[in-house]
């Protein structure tokens, strides 16, 4: 019996939310001003980079992230809470869209996966931390 050919790697999209990240329990680690918002601005951005390094030790290519946590600082922008000068070399990262609104990647055959860092649960799951829905319209 013959091997079938191997297809080519492809590449992967990581679709990021900062309210299931390890080590994130608190609205104040979310948004705001506060230095919990630093701390947890800095648990997000090691999850990405996690999930950035296994799919590239993998081989996938193109990596591309994407930044779908809306909350933001005080007079910030939303969709931008990962540390820029931290995050992973070697993946491009989208900053500042609306969750849901880029999967262009997908669009254009580029990703043959999708990978979820952060994801939590909907409003109103028992038990569950930082709990809510979001919508993409």
């Amino acid at each position: 019996m013959s091997e079938a050919p191997r297809r080519a790697r492809r590449g992967a999209l990581i679709l990021c939310d900062m309210e299931g990240v390890a080590g994130i329990q608190a609205w104040e680690q979310t948004g705001g001003s506060s230095s919990r918002y630093e701390e947890g601005r800095l648990l997000y951005t090691q999850e990405a980079n996690a999930c950035v390094r296994g799919c590239l030790r993998a081989g996938a290519s193109p990596v591309i992230a994407v930044d779908g946590h809306g909350g933001a600082h005080d007079g910030g922008r939303g969709f931008m809470s990962w540390i820029a000068d931290a995050l992973e070399p070697g993946a491009e990262y989208v900053m500042g869209r609306r969750w849901a609104t880029w999967v262009a990647p997908l669009e254009n055959g580029e990703c043959d996966a999708v990978l979820l860092v952060g994801a939590h649960a909907m409003a109103g799951a028992a038990s569950a931390a930082l709990c809510h829905t979001i919508s993409g319209s």
